[in-house]
């Protein structure tokens, strides 16, 4: 979703603007992104959630009348969701400059409100509170203040918290306190949601500390799998004289991971869920500066498209018109299989591939083009009710049946490097 003046679509169905433009080389210096490993992380996953929502928002209000009390909390709860979600869609370092609004300009941002866990008594109200803000609007406000902002919401993240002592690296044994500090950490409002395994019997049978610390892809994808995320991030903990260092290893889909990060303080609980605390927020940091848009730098980027049928391109043409960073779509040919279509987006190619990828589309460097095909879900792939964080598995999808007409093949293995 992006400001109106970004709105144009032109698209088979709309094809005003149509117009052929050349299909562009992709030049050696554009090849940025990096294909990390473990592609097998990309099962069919349930909805992204909308980032312009926030809930749960709590308020609790005392004053002269249970009516008085209720008007003041649900005044208070849009204006606490609003700082929520101006520090979700931008980085920290922004965080001073954000806009401060008066309550009429507040209005317009906001598209409705929902009550939740309502209790009153006679002068007191308390409920949780779910806002939705027009995304137009708020972009049209961080924009007008030249605030870079990200609205790409990722898929799960799962975390698998290995500790490392002089006794050696624990991942589901006791004690192991790291992981303790994971599964009590509260859920937070970013647009990366991070995820933890039960750590049942499956999951011990699935892969142990040792796996996780060599990286091994099939037992990363099987976790991966069955928990429905879009990634996994191996978090190690490591106990110091002065407290924690803490290495991330990612893999999937993934952005990168933050450099080294130290906890200073004495061993005990508060020490590691400060150190969760930490780790969580640069996974996001990193995430939000991945997948930034600022208005001030448009880019163009043009690319092959694959399908087995027009019921497949108009899905995957939804999923491009959906997809935040992309500003508009122009055809510039068409055949039963295979379409050439002009992306102009905001960012960077990475963090569209990124962006993309959250959407089971996979952006890659196919003999010198762009190439846009769907990541297959993983055959009887199935995710957990009830695990920590991560909603049930939406219905798989088919994959496509093979395009004729698609450029040459991808290697054997899989792998695409830009």
């Amino acid at each position: 979703m992006l400001p109106q003046q970004f709105a144009t679509r032109q698209t088979i169905l709309n094809p005003t603007g149509f117009a052929m433009t050349p299909f562009f080389r992709l030049a050696a210096a554009s090849a940025a992104f990096l294909m990390l490993p473990l592609a097998a992380i990309s099962p069919a996953r349930a909805a992204l959630a909308d980032p312009f929502t926030v809930a749960n928002v709590p308020v609790d209000v005392t004053a002269a009348s249970a009516a008085i009390a209720r008007l003041q909390a649900i005044s208070q709860g849009q204006r606490d969701a609003y700082g929520i979600l101006l520090h979700r869609l931008t980085r920290k370092s922004d965080w001073a400059a954000l806009p401060k609004i008066d309550d009429e300009t507040l209005e317009t941002l906001v598209r409705s409100i929902e009550i939740g866990d309502e209790h009153t008594s006679p002068i007191r109200y308390i409920a949780k509170l779910t806002v939705r803000f027009r995304g137009d609007n708020v972009e049209a406000l961080l924009s007008g203040d030249n605030i870079p902002f990200s609205e790409s919401a990722a898929a799960p993240l799962l975390i698998l918290p290995v500790f490392a002592s002089a006794g050696g690296s624990v991942l589901w044994s006791d004690p192991n306190p790291w992981r303790t500090a994971w599964g009590q950490k509260p859920e937070g409002y970013g647009l990366l949601p991070l995820s933890v395994p039960l750590g049942d019997i499956e999951d011990v049978g699935t892969i142990d500390a040792k796996a996780a610390l060599a990286g091994d892809p099939a037992k990363l994808a099987k976790i991966a799998q069955r928990y429905d995320a879009g990634g996994v991030a191996v978090a190690v903990a490591t106990a110091t004289a002065n407290g924690l260092s803490i290495q991330l290893h990612e893999y999937g889909e993934g952005t990168g991971t933050p450099p080294t990060l130290t906890v200073a303080g004495t061993a005990g609980p508060a020490l590691f869920s400060r150190a969760v605390a930490k780790t969580a927020s640069a996974l996001e940091e990193t995430w939000k500066q991945a997948t930034l848009l600022d208005p001030n730098h448009p880019a163009a980027l043009s690319l092959q498209v694959a399908f087995a049928n027009l019921k497949d391109w108009l899905a995957t043409e939804q999923e491009l018109q959906d997809t935040p960073a992309i500003q508009s779509l122009n055809l510039t040919s068409f055949t039963r299989r295979q379409a050439e279509v002009t992306l102009h987006y905001l960012g960077t190619a990475h963090g569209l591939a990124l962006t993309l990828a959250q959407r089971r589309l996979k952006l890659a460097d196919q003999n010198g083009y762009w190439a846009l095909r769907p990541i297959a879900p993983p055959a009887a792939d199935r995710a957990v009710d009830g695990a920590k964080g991560v909603p049930a598995s939406a219905p798989a999808m088919a994959p496509p049946k093979p395009a004729p007409h698609l450029a040459p093949a991808l290697p054997p293995d899989g792998s695409e490097r830009p």
